[in-house]
C-alpha cells in the first residue's frame, strides 16, 4: 500500500510507474503524490535510441530501444515511447501520453495529455492532436485532433467520443 511505501522511502528512494494505460498510470501517480510528497522519478531510457542534445525530458518517461527523438523536442512527465518511434524536430508531446511501437511522428506536432497514438501510426507536420485523444493503429494523421475523440483510418476519420477524464 502506499502507506508502506512512506515508511520505507528516503532521499536515495527512485520510483517508476510502469503502467501503460495513461488514464490508470495517472491515476495512480495522483494518489502516489498524496503519500510522497516529493517523489524522486527516475526516467528509464534505452541506451539504444539516438535522442539530440536540445531534447528535454520530464520525469517519469520510459524511451524503449530503437527510438529517434530530434532537435529541440520536449517529452513532458510519466510518457511511455514505445520501440522505434520517431519524433521529429519541434515536436511537443505532453504528459501520460503512450506511443505505441513504430509510431512516426513529423515536425512541429503537438501531442495533448492522455493521448494514445496506436502501432505504426504516422503523424504529418505542423499539427495538433488535443488532450485524451487515442489514434488508430497504422493511421495516418492529416488534420488537427479535437479532444475526447478517437481517430482512426488512411487518412483518419472521426470515430466516437471518449469518456471525458
Amino acid at each position: 500500500s502506499f502507506l508502506n511505501l512512506k515508511k520505507i522511502t528516503n532521499s536515495d528512494t527512485y520510483f517508476f510507474i510502469g503502467i501503460g494505460d495513461n488514464i490508470l498510470r495517472k491515476k495512480v501517480y495522483n494518489e502516489f503524490k498524496k503519500y510522497i510528497k516529493k517523489p524522486n522519478w527516475v526516467n528509464l531510457i534505452s541506451k539504444n535510441t539516438l535522442i539530440d542534445r536540445s531534447v528535454k525530458i520530464g520525469k517519469g518517461t520510459a524511451i524503449m530501444p530503437g527510438t529517434v527523438i530530434n532537435f529541440k523536442s520536449v517529452i513532458k512527465d510519466q510518457c511511455i515511447i514505445n520501440t522505434s518511434c520517431s519524433i521529429d524536430h519541434d515536436c511537443t508531446i505532453d504528459s501520460f501520453v503512450n506511443l505505441s511501437p513504430g509510431v512516426n511522428i513529423a515536425g512541429n506536432v503537438k501531442i495533448g495529455k492522455l493521448s494514445k497514438i496506436g502501432i505504426g501510426a504516422s503523424v504529418s507536420d505542423n499539427l495538433k492532436i488535443n488532450h485524451n485523444v487515442t489514434i488508430g493503429a497504422n493511421s495516418f494523421v492529416n488534420k488537427n485532433c479535437k479532444p475526447n475523440k478517437i481517430y482512426y483510418g488512411t487518412p483518419i476519420k472521426l470515430y466516437n467520443k471518449i469518456k471525458k477524464q
